[in-house]
């Protein structure tokens, strides 16, 4: 048995894009309800933080897991994986399990319960749909846990990247637009666009 947390973090839009998979409280460090299905999902004992320095604090590199590696933030967070077809998570009715109906599907599958009902637990605002429920979040966020590969996310020297290009873009601007003609404005334009936003993915 084991147990972890299920708090996220709000954006200020209010949308819910990232989940953190360590809390610290009164000195201590708390995983998240994820984290721990993974764990024990993979058969592993135990989970490696991977702490670096930034401007001359720690921050978190990532975190091991077994085989795995699962890249976070600074802060611990992941992003929610919410490009996972969300037909993978299988919605079984309580009535249906009673029933000793036959699911052949369940086998080797992680279950999570949870309640279908309005009044039990708030859904959250997602980039992909405005309600969602709980077991939906948790089930996409165990999914990328599972496959690493499939989770997005910024390094923390992506910020002074984005500003090294920004300052070539607009030095590449100052040069060229004086010596382009009006009509190769637009391309010229277009293609340092296209540029900036190709080297972000």
């Amino acid at each position: 048995a084991a147990e972890g947390h299920i708090a996220n973090r709000i954006d200020e839009d209010g949308v819910l894009r990232s989940l953190p998979l360590i809390m610290q409280s009164e000195k201590k460090l708390y995983p998240a309800f994820s984290l721990k299905v993974a764990q024990l999902y993979l058969h592993e004992m135990s989970y490696q933080l991977m702490i670096g320095e930034h401007n001359g604090k720690p921050i978190y590199n990532g975190i091991q897991l077994g085989k795995q590696r699962i890249p976070t933030d600074a802060r611990g967070q992941i992003l929610i994986p919410y490009q996972t077809e969300l037909s993978k998570i299988r919605h079984i009715s309580a009535s249906d399990i009673l029933a000793a109906k036959k699911f052949p599907e369940l086998e080797n599958a992680i279950v999570i319960i949870d309640s279908s009902s309005n009044s039990v637990g708030a859904k959250k605002s997602t980039p992909v749909r405005a309600d969602m429920a709980e077991f939906e979040i948790q089930a996409l966020a165990i999914h990328g846990l599972l496959h690493p590969e499939t989770l997005w996310y910024k390094p923390v020297w992506a910020y002074q990247l984005t500003a090294v290009e920004l300052l070539l873009l607009t030095l590449i601007i100052i040069i060229l637009y004086p010596l382009c003609r009006p009509h190769y404005l637009l391309v010229v334009g277009g293609l340092l666009s296209a540029t900036l936003i190709i080297s972000h993915y």
